[in-house]
């Protein structure tokens, strides 16, 4: 089996989406389009070659025949629509068995086709409520497999004006314009680096005008545009909940600005409208120094890779300088409009991820109390004063006092340090 060959399995015409997957820069596995029209053979078949991963599209009306009737306005029951999604599925689960990957892109609406109009979504009648429970039931029984992913192809439809190309359907059997093929090609090259843990899970930020609007050094916290009766204001505060919602999903926040550390972090402390404080934050960066040097520092001193990284600034200097200084990390064109901050972050297409644990959800808590630990160790004058502040809690121990031994290696000899602690400084009785 090749490794990095990715198979396109389809009802229709896919060698629009196999053209944009070979032309982008960053494609690094091999294309083959398999006959289309032949889904279930293809996935039945026992003469196939093994891949390193599939890309399975087909259509609603095509793939599950009960939906074609549906769409012709025949009564069908529910359930045996529900049933020949569940053939499709099994034999997709059986396909990928011997394969790393499979992407499966969910079902859309037939373009242009109203259905029963205003009774559309009524239980057991309209069509979009049939594909929407015929979409849930693939995604639960694919869902049996992790190494199965469902690709939302609606996005691709909703980023575009139109849609269908009926002269080359005809022509062609071709479905969709130019534009949806473009949009799932990068959907799914997005889904190839997550799962070759090539996703980004490191976001740097700089302050001034892409936190908030202004220059805090000149205004004061007080006069930044961030939030309150002000569309400028508002854009931030969105884009700043966008960067919160992201930072729950497992993606680490930080900051690298120019500007007086004492005066950024009193706007992150005290204005009433910052969506993100302080502990929202992996580490931060803020003095006069070169940007990408601080990157660098900063991603060395939280153990992430300058791979995993994007840098947003609004300065288009500063982003050049970061880009040729260090070409690993991912530091897009960025709008002048911070009306199109969410959007051009939600573009970005490079945080997805194969799984998302807890640990991953409270990595940033774990940063922050590593950087308490270091900022503690820096002001006390001794490594008991360190210990006593770290407020450790201890159980099943005396109440009077613990004997802690740390054993040193100096040259040859080891040595036993005992430290004596009085419980009543760390708990109560």
């Amino acid at each position: 089996m090749d490794d990095r060959v990715l198979r396109l399995i389809s009802d229709f015409n896919v060698d629009p989406l196999a053209g944009y997957l070979s032309s982008n820069p960053s494609t690094d596995v091999s294309i083959e389009v398999a006959p289309f029209g032949q889904v279930y053979q293809l996935l039945a078949s026992d003469a196939r070659e093994p891949v390193w991963a599939s890309f399975i599209w087909t259509l609603p009306e095509t793939s599950i025949p009960a939906f074609k009737q549906a769409l012709d306005f025949a009564e069908v029951k529910v359930d045996q629509c529900l049933d020949e999604v569940d053939t499709l599925a099994h034999a997709i689960l059986k396909y990928s068995a011997d394969q790393q990957y499979t992407f499966v892109p969910n079902w859309v609406f037939p373009p242009g086709h109203r259905g029963y109009g205003l009774l559309d979504w009524r239980p057991d009648l309209g069509l979009s409520n049939l594909l929407a429970r015929m979409n849930l039931r693939l995604s639960e029984q694919l869902s049996n497999s992790r190494s199965i992913f469902v690709l939302d192809a609606n996005r691709w439809m909703q980023a575009v004006p139109r849609v269908t190309t009926p002269k080359m359907w005809y022509a062609a059997k071709v479905p969709y314009a130019s534009k949806v093929f473009e949009g799932a090609a990068l959907d799914l090259l997005s889904a190839i680096q997550a799962s070759c843990g090539k996703s980004r899970r490191f976001l740097i930020l700089d302050l001034d005008n892409t936190m908030w609007g202004g220059v805090v050094g000149e205004t004061g916290w007080e006069g930044i545009r961030l939030g309150g009766h002000d569309h400028v204001g508002e854009a931030f505060r969105d884009f700043q909940h966008e960067l919160k919602a992201m930072s729950n999903r497992g993606i680490q926040l930080a900051i690298v600005s120019k500007n007086d550390e004492q005066v950024a972090l009193d706007a992150i402390d005290k204005h009433p409208e910052m969506v993100l404080r302080r502990d929202d934050f992996a580490g931060w960066r803020i003095n006069w120094n070169d940007k990408a040097e601080n990157i660098v520092s900063l991603a060395g001193e939280l153990g992430l890779g300058l791979a995993s990284a994007v840098f947003i600034d609004d300065n288009p200097a500063e982003r050049e300088r970061t880009r040729g200084a260090f070409p690993d990390v991912l530091v897009p064109e960025w709008p002048s409009d911070p009306a199109m901050y969410v959007s051009s972050l939600r573009a970005l297409g490079c945080f997805d991820s194969v799984a998302i644990s807890k640990e991953d959800r409270g990595r940033t808590a774990m940063y922050k109390a590593e950087r308490e630990r270091r900022e503690t160790k820096a002001i006390v004058t001794s490594l008991d004063d360190w210990l006593l502040n770290l407020e450790t809690k201890l159980e099943g121990l005396p109440t009077f006092m613990i004997l802690l031994l740390f054993v040193t290696k100096r040259g040859k000899k080891i040595y036993a340090d005992i430290i004596v602690l009085r419980i009543k400084k760390i708990i109560p009785y």
